[in-house]
């Protein structure tokens, strides 16, 4: 994105989506996802995006033709309204059609649920190693959080604001280091 934005493109795109990413992006998800990061440095560059992922790991089985008309219609709602500059909206599809989906909800991602955890191994020459595994289809989820609406069959839409500095305790965090900046100084 970073590329496109300061070398391929001529001028700025009025939107970018990214993805389709195989596999939800929910929760926690947004601290590692390169679908999110591409439409978060989009975000950096002042043009609304959207990160669109759907909720089935089966690369190699997907049936886009089953999500194509439910994606239009969810594209088509963003393109007619405007997303405010240091947003974007990470779109999560249920793996099912336009016809069975329940609904859109706008939701907060769910920090509390840590989704992966590493799995001890021992490879051929008898040395550790992890893995990290994916436990979505597992996780005892909150209720009304994205992970359980997305997998009761609702799109999930979560806005993802860029500032991530917390102005309101800039002033008290500065106080802690008060007597530093006072010794180092000289005064």
């Amino acid at each position: 994105m970073k590329i496109a934005m300061e070398v391929l493109l001529k001028e700025k795109p009025d939107i970018v989506f990214s993805g389709i990413n195989a596999g939800p992006n929910v929760g926690r998800d947004m601290y590692y996802s390169g679908t999110i990061a591409a439409a978060q440095e989009a975000m950096l560059y002042e043009v609304p995006s959207v990160s669109v992922s759907l909720e089935t790991f089966k690369t190699s089985k997907i049936k886009f033709d089953i999500v194509k008309q439910l994606l239009y219609q969810i594209v088509e709602v963003i393109l007619q309204n405007k997303i405010a500059k240091n947003v974007m909206l990470n779109v999560n599809l249920p793996y099912t059609s336009k016809e069975l989906y329940k609904g859109v909800r706008v939701v907060p991602m769910d920090l509390s649920i840590s989704r992966y955890n590493f799995v001890p191994l021992i490879d051929p020459q008898g040395q550790d190693y992890y893995w990290l595994k994916d436990n979505y289809e597992e996780l005892k989820v909150n209720k009304g959080s994205d992970y359980e609406l997305l997998k009761a069959g609702y799109v999930t839409v979560s806005p993802i604001d860029i500032k991530l500095t917390q102005k309101r305790k800039i002033d008290q965090i500065s106080r802690w280091f008060h007597k530093i900046n006072y010794t180092q100084e000289g005064i």
